[in-house]
């Protein structure tokens, strides 16, 4: 905000707790050729989402998120003008206005939605027009290819080069010697005569005057052997003549970019996307990813709550990639210094802000372009803290500190040490025998992968550490084991990792043991928020914040938070987090639910579960497990399981092939067949001769009936009595003819709405589409005497008469009858229900859970969001009976009598709901619109719920006994009005109520 406020010389910032909303400046007349080129530099510098320009008569608010215009008629088109309001007769609607900007309403509103699209934010674009162009400098005919990794040096020198002209640093009289003119420009070097030679001349000088790890001799040379005039006219177009490329080449328009005020973060971050393009498989097999400046942000953030001051505090990062994280820290020690000495001399602040970087920042990568970006990148970072004039005496008083300590070399005294090329699981890395304040970074995700240069440094470092776990080779794993050793005694570590090292299947040994050696205080299971946070990326993200120290295993306590996609999280750069997504979490029972191979399921119940649905939950996982009757050929358990058979292809792995061991005329499904809930002949065709070889064995008796099939997404489930083939993409549940009403029950059960609601919210389902078929093995399912139901043989028998009654009435001709198999699958439910002892409030949590939060889960820009969508009057009619009805029960003793209404208010997005204990009882829900008196008080009351931790904010509820009334204010979105909230909510009062009045007894 300092570089915004001095850079746009504002009138005001308005501020959402500490993350800007709206730059003000006031202009004598709302020119569309000084908005154009405000909202140019406005939109380059992209950390405020809107900017209002105050007029003497009219009011307009532009948008961040918009790319800018060269046509200045155009700049109140395509979502840049957000919104107009006259300064005298509007003013109501601008008040209107700017309560949602307050209480960030504004991002979910139709009318401004297509001002915010953060596609089009500075960052993204700019990453798409630096794509393009290397795409165009990457092969020129009849020059030699220029390789990926100096064409990413050329651009980020270019931009150098860009910003210190655009901060008027270089002028004509430094480009001037080289035959430009005393009105020299960047753009008229590369337009001179033989400009490849000027550009080098440009390069050295530069690399005299500041010196650093900008311009290495070695580089250049390098650099000169490829280079050629035509990759210098390339470059010109890209960034100068935009006018002058043809009408069928690619307009990057580079013009439309104001380099002094791109945020540092932003470059840095977009480089890191080049870095893993120099090898097409670098990005897979190295695990590195695109780290958006808005997650550095959201990790740095949570890395430093509990008042973790950095000011005087050592950084690492072991994998900086283009140092994002480093900028963004630097960032904060140097704003912190500049507050602490408003006053510094000239020169002064070049001198400390220089020594932060060399003695507090600290950036370890194996690949050598990560570290060259990373020492531009922070070299921006620094001179963005600098004015004009200190940074042209910069040459006179040494130039920029080194930074880089490369590959193979040792340091030596006052060498430089902020950057180091090198492996952090490597045994002789230079910083080996340092120790950090705070370690914070995005180590690589990767597993399974061989032959590159990382995957040979992890396996030098498993040889060294065999006793630490590191499941299905993730490297990951190794970088949380050797993080801990170069953190302070009181030191913390806050790592960007994927949600795998958790959740995965074969995680729990790691788990017992990782947990019990170091303090996890912190979890931020960022799922929910995948395609907004991490472009790119396969997997979902968490960040946890550890310590080194061994925690008391029975008292210690994990803060999980589980943010949700909500109006800000589409559209802003703030992370909101509802109480109903945070949660503590006892270690004790993270070890013990590892101890039997459970530990994933713990942060699945917490992603996305109440504390109703845990307790639900928890008595399920109670009951015996499907994987206890069924099992592996090799288990020898009352049922056996599998995968199909998988074909041998010509041409693929070369294990020994099988001949297969079926008949012609043996039936065969098809994956892609349409089957549900039983399986007729009709379905099948014969197998014949289509598969000659078999690439993997698979015992028969897995093909015999009577047998449940399932596919992989979980989304079509079978009873078969008959024997069948299938390939690999469908598994099965087989057992003897005798227990073939017990098989079909359990199809019953694995299509019934208990059994998705089960694998919701304890297998991956909750955070990618599809569960894992090991995972539906977790599914409570126990046999008629262990059930908790009563008359638990005759449930089973009724659902058997029930599916066979089905299989022949497909038979007889109506294979495709949806009617009887919808039918057939409807009365299967409630004999399902009864048989597990699902109570009525239970069955409200399976519900909504299906029908809402499942159909809201990990969202798409653009896609509807049921939980965040406004409620209906019968949602809000549905929780409020059900909340008064459940407290009723709950004091029943007492003839406690309610009643309900509720006060809305979609200006200030909240409503307030009334519960009434008084004689006269008016048993039906009533609501009204809220006054505008009430409008701006709630407003202004939905500014306080939030408590801010830069980009985090962490909401709280608030309820109000007043006598006989008790209010509650809530949002007006869908999942704060679902029935499930109306039960944990009528649950939380309950306990309130009597603990107020245990302590008015005492």
């Amino acid at each position: 905000m300092r570089r915004a406020w001095e850079a746009f010389d504002l009138d005001g910032i308005l501020c959402v707790e500490t993350r800007p909303a709206i730059y003000f400046k006031r202009l004598k007349t709302l020119d569309n050729h000084i908005i154009r080129e405000q909202h140019r530099r406005f939109w380059s510098h992209g950390v405020a989402p809107m900017m209002m320009f105050v007029g003497d008569k009219e009011v307009r608010v532009y948008s961040g998120l918009r790319p800018p215009t060269r046509e200045p008629d155009r700049v109140n088109e395509d979502g840049r003008l957000i919104a107009s309001f006259d300064r005298v007769n509007e003013l109501l609607e601008l008040r209107q206005f700017m309560h949602a900007v307050e209480t960030e309403q504004v991002y979910g509103q139709e009318a401004y939605r297509r001002s915010f699209t953060p596609q089009d934010a500075v960052d993204r674009r700019l990453l798409r027009n630096l794509h393009a162009a290397r795409e165009q400098l990457v092969s020129i005919p009849g020059t030699r290819k220029l390789p990926l990794k100096i064409i990413h040096r050329l651009l980020a020198r270019m931009i150098f080069i860009c910003y210190l002209e655009a901060r008027e640093v270089l002028n004509g009289d430094y480009f001037g010697w080289l035959g430009a003119g005393s009105k020299a420009s960047f753009a008229k070097i590369l337009r001179l005569h033989e400009p490849t030679e000027k550009l080098f001349k440009l390069f050295r000088k530069l690399q005299r005057d500041f010196r650093g790890s900008m311009f290495d001799d070695e580089e250049l040379r390098e650099e000169e052997e490829y280079l050629r005039d035509s990759h210098v006219a390339i470059l010109r177009r890209l960034f100068f003549d935009q006018a002058d490329l043809a009408d069928d080449q690619l307009t990057l328009n580079f013009d439309l970019y104001d380099f002094s005020v791109i945020p540092v973060g932003t470059i840095s971050a977009i480089y890191e996307d080049f870095i893993r393009a120099e090898d097409s498989t670098v990005q897979r097999a190295t695990g590195t990813y695109y780290t958006p400046p808005r997650l550095v942000d959201f990790t740095l953030d949570l890395a430093l709550e509990s008042d973790f001051d950095l000011s005087d505090k050592r950084v690492l990062d072991p994998a900086c990639g283009s140092g994002a994280f480093l900028v963004a820290a630097f960032n904060r020690m140097a704003e912190s210094w500049v507050r602490r000495h408003p006053r510094s001399r000239n020169g002064t602040r070049a001198r400390e802000l220089s020594r932060v970087l060399r003695n507090q920042i600290t950036g370890v990568d194996i690949n050598s372009t990560a570290c060259r970006i990373t020492c531009f990148s922070l070299y921006l970072a620094l001179l963005d803290f600098l004015n004009p004039r200190d940074i042209r005496e910069l040459p006179l008083k040494g130039g920029l500190p080194k930074l880089l300590l490369s590959h193979g070399k040792l340091p030596r005294a006052n060498s430089p040490q902020t950057v180091v090329e090198g492996d952090f699981l490597s045994s002789n890395l230079p910083v080996n025998r340092q120790s950090f304040d705070l370690v914070v970074g995005n180590p690589p995700w990767s597993s399974r992968r061989v032959g590159s240069h990382v995957h040979k440094a992890f396996k030098g470092w498993k040889a060294r550490n065999s006793s630490s776990e590191t499941p299905a080779d993730q490297i990951a794993y190794a970088f949380m084991w050797q993080v801990p050793k170069y953190l302070k005694k009181h030191g913390r570590a806050c790592l960007l990792l994927p949600w795998g090292v958790l959740s995965n299947a074969k995680t729990s040994a790691f788990q017992a043991h990782w947990f019990s050696w170091y303090s996890v205080e912190k979890i931020a299971q960022l799922a929910d928020l995948r395609f907004f946070l991490f472009d790119g990326a396969d997997h979902p993200a968490i960040a946890i914040r550890f310590l080194d120290k061994r925690p008391m295993i029975d008292a210690h306590t994990i803060a999980f938070v589980a943010p949700k996609a909500g109006a800000a999280e589409l559209n802003g750069d703030r992370i909101s987090i509802l109480p109903d997504d945070s949660s503590t979490i006892d270690l004790s029972v993270v070890l013990d639910r590892a101890k039997t191979g459970d530990a994933p399921v713990t942060w699945f119940m917490e992603t996305w579960s109440t504390p109703r649905d845990r307790r639900f939950l928890n008595r399920l996982l109670m009951l015996p497990r499907l994987h206890e009757v069924a099992g592996a050929e090799s288990e020898r358990k009352q049922w056996l399981k599998g995968q199909g058979f998988q074909p041998h292809r010509e041409g693929g792995a070369t294990r020994p092939n099988y001949n297969p061991f079926w008949k012609k005329m043996d039936r065969y499904l098809d994956a892609k067949e349409d089957f549900n809930f039983v399986l007729v002949p009709g379905n099948c065709e014969p197998i014949g001769n289509r598969y000659k070889k078999l690439h993997t064995r698979r015992p028969a008796t897995l093909f015999k009936g009577p047998l449940v099939l399932v596919n992989q997404g979980f989304s079509r489930v079978a009873f078969s009595p008959f024997d069948v083939l299938f390939q690999d993409s469908l598994q099965a549940i087989a057992g003897p003819p005798s227990d073939r009403k017990l098989l079909m029950f359990l199809t019953a059960v694995l299509a019934s709405p208990l059994a998705r609601y089960f694998v919701f919210h304890c297998s991956k389902m909750s955070t990618y589409r599809y569960p894992q078929f090991a995972e539906l093995m977790r599914l409570p399912f126990p046999l008629p005497e262990m059930a908790p139901g009563k008359g638990a043989k005759d449930i089973v028998d009724t659902v058997a008469r029930v599916m066979s009654g089905l299989a022949k009435r497909l038979a007889r001709g109506g294979l495709r009858d949806e009617a009887a198999i919808e039918e057939a699958r409807d009365e299967t439910v409630e004999p399902v229900y009864e048989y597990y002892d699902v109570a009525a409030s239970e069955r409200i949590l399976i519900e909504d859970t299906l029908t809402v939060l499942n159909q809201s889960k990990m969202p798409n820009r653009g896609s509807e969001v049921l939980t965040i969508e406004p409620p209906r009057w019968e949602h809000r009619q549905q929780y409020s009976i059900l909340l008064r009805n459940t407290l009723e029960q709950w004091g029943k003793r007492s003839g406690t009598r309610l009643s309900v209404r509720s006060v809305v208010s979609p200006g200030a997005g909240l409503a307030v709901l009334t519960l009434s204990n008084k004689e006269a009882v008016d048993r039906r829900y009533t609501e009204k619109d809220s006054s505008h008196a009430l409008d701006e008080t709630l407003a202004r009351l939905s500014k306080l719920l939030p408590k801010y931790h830069g980009s985090l904010a962490y909401l709280r509820n608030l309820k109000v006994f007043d006598g006989d009334d008790l209010h509650i204010v809530k949002p007006l979105t869908r999942r704060h009005w679902l029935r499930t909230a109306a039960l944990n909510d009528a649950d939380e009062i309950a306990s309130e109520i009597l603990m107020s009045s245990r302590r008015a007894a005492v």
